[in-house]
């Protein structure tokens, strides 16, 4: 696959390439400073992209909340401060249990 400036692509699970994506030249130069940006993205979405730089020990099981939209810049190491962030961004709230948090939507 050949990209452009400009473009991504991710890699699922199973090896395929997802299809390109624009990327946003304000959230490499976040990126470069440690941060991470999100506008108008998938919870999931989020998610995967912190667990690229380690295991956050955070889960999103309903496809519900999994699906929320949520925008924000954070820091990339600080997966923590992203979860005690969630409560306030989205209609969530966390449930930790085993060393595990849960993101479940709230009541």
């Amino acid at each position: 696959m050949e990209l452009v400036a400009g473009q991504r692509v991710t890699a699922q699970a199973e090896g395929s390439l997802a299809a390109p994506q624009t990327l946003a030249v304000g959230n490499v130069a976040a990126w470069r400073n440690g941060r991470v940006n999100f506008q108008d993205a998938p919870l999931a979405q989020a998610l995967a992209e912190f667990e690229r730089y380690g295991d956050t020990r955070l889960v999103v099981r309903d496809p519900a909340v999994a699906a929320m939209r949520m925008g924000g810049s954070f820091k990339l190491r600080e997966a923590t401060s992203f979860a005690q962030a969630l409560p306030q961004l989205l209609p969530v709230r966390l449930k930790t249990e085993g060393g595990v948090t849960e993101i479940v939507k709230a009541r």
